[in-house]
């Protein structure tokens, strides 16, 4: 029966001890979502009122607007401790949600481009395509109501 100071015992409770701090710290982060392109019916005017919607949500703030694309920012204590920074792409059929810069993330930068990133610039992405998907909705329901006061004459 080996004992506790046996060479082959401490190697592993090291490699557990090892495993265990990594499994802690490298938990925060994950590879950075690209979340997936939102389809729309609506024209690109239209599109850019869902995604003002959608960052008016969860205080996203616009940096930029230009037709096209919606430069917008989020800090999440109003700080500047952890920010995340985005382009928003859009015209008459789909809107992309684009990583363009963050601070206090740890982006881990691979040729030039962010690799992974902490898992809550994930959560902010997800979130933010949800609300534009919402905003989207919306949009659409307020163009198929009718115009108030427009009825048969």
């Amino acid at each position: 029966m080996p004992s506790c100071q046996s060479p082959s015992v401490r190697k592993a409770a090291l490699g557990l001890v090892v495993l265990a701090l990594l499994g802690l710290t490298g938990c925060r982060s994950q590879l950075l979502i690209t979340p997936s392109p939102i389809y729309s019916p609506l024209d690109a005017d239209h599109n850019r009122q869902a995604i003002l919607r959608g960052l008016a949500a969860h205080r996203w703030q616009v940096v930029s607007d230009e037709p096209g694309r919606i430069v917008a920012r989020f800090d999440k204590r109003n700080v500047g401790k952890h920010v995340a920074t985005v382009d928003v792409l859009y015209g008459d059929d789909a809107i992309e949600i684009r990583y363009r810069d963050s601070h206090g993330l740890r982006c881990n930068q691979v040729d030039g481009r962010c690799e992974t990133i902490h898992r809550a610039y994930n959560r902010w992405v997800v979130q933010l395509s949800r609300d534009i998907e919402y905003g989207v909705q919306m949009v659409q329901r307020e163009q198929a109501r009718p115009a108030v006061g427009a009825g048969p004459e």
